[in-house]
């Protein structure tokens, strides 16, 4: 993990992104962004009981030439959870490394270095940093407000402010991701406007997603209205 967060940490990287990329599916594997907010201990729970032994008849079975998987049938699902473990508690080592890429002057950087963090909530600082990502780049922007959508608890000033200002956007994936987060922080108390935006999305059926992140924009639109019993 270490050499992956280096090279995103060398501004001269070429492709930071692409390796930003890299980075998430190692880091994060098959899991995807429905399963927020995620929860690693009962998500690894299966993967201490995993042996040494059990890895080694893995590995062996995976080296074969003619592979007889039945006979690691009983251990090769927990160990591949014991190893989705490692990679995760591994990138989660770094976290103050991603949360410095939020101010990274590489928009793309921001955009997924935001996706990326919101699986290792909570993060100190992470509620500020994603609340001050510049509103230049629609991109950066979604994206920080679908991170802050997957957070606990009611939104800090800081967030409402980022969020408030969001629903004023000239740029509809700003506007409709803004109005997401606040649907799922605070629906309760969700403003006019936030609400006409999810509906307006809703009745057009919204297409496309933000970069990094799984579900399309109708899915989290969907999942907001929910939120509110619509």
């Amino acid at each position: 993990m270490a050499p992956l967060v280096a090279l995103v940490d060398t501004p001269s990287t070429p492709d930071r992104d692409t390796v930003l990329h890299v980075l998430h599916a190692v880091a994060i594997g098959n899991l995807r962004d429905d399963e927020l907010p995620f929860n690693p201990t009962s998500a690894f729970a299966d993967a201490d009981r995993v042996r040494p032994a059990d890895e080694d008849a893995v590995l062996r079975v995976l080296f074969e030439e003619d592979p007889d998987i039945d006979a690691v049938a009983d251990v090769a699902d927990a160990v591949a959870l014991r190893w989705a473990a490692e990679a995760y508690r591994a990138a989660e080592r770094h976290t103050a490394s991603f949360l410095r890429w939020l101010h990274d002057p590489d928009p793309a950087v921001v955009t997924l270095a935001a996706a990326l963090l919101v699986w290792f909530s909570p993060v100190p600082g992470l509620p500020g940093a994603l609340a001050a990502v510049s509103c230049d780049t629609a991109d950066a922007r979604a994206s920080a407000n679908l991170a802050l959508a997957h957070l606990s608890g009611h939104p800090g000033s800081d967030e409402l402010g980022a969020l408030t200002t969001g629903l004023a956007s000239p740029d509809e994936m700003v506007r409709i991701t803004a109005a997401i987060a606040l649907a799922r922080r605070q629906a309760t108390t969700l403003p006019d406007a936030a609400l006409t935006v999810l509906v307006h999305a809703d009745a057009v059926a919204v297409s496309g997603a933000v970069e990094g992140w799984d579900r399309s924009l109708r899915g989290h639109v969907a999942v907001a209205l929910r939120r509110l019993g619509l």
